[in-house]
């Protein structure tokens, strides 16, 4: 699950802060090697946002979760997964 009491990503993210010594080219390579395993395949990119079709959070591993929090990807049902550039 995203978080266990509430199904919540952004409560989730608040206990896995953003890693900032990592670079953001890291960052959001870590996230798209995560989707590419999970057969995410379709991106689309508008001014500042990049999204990706990937799994819903909760069919995700523990530590897939934590490396897709502190690498700053966002997730809703309604957009899927975004990445601010």
């Amino acid at each position: 699950m995203v978080d266990e009491s509430t199904g919540d990503w952004d409560e989730f993210c608040e206990s896995y802060p953003v890693d900032h010594d990592t670079s953001k080219a890291q960052r959001l390579a870590n996230g798209l090697n995560i989707f590419v395993k999970h057969g995410g395949e379709n991106t689309d990119a508008q001014h500042d946002v990049l999204y990706v079709e990937g799994p819903d959070p909760s069919s995700l591993s523990q530590s897939e979760r934590e490396t897709l929090a502190t690498n700053g990807w966002n997730w809703n049902e309604e957009e899927g997964w975004y990445y601010f550039t």
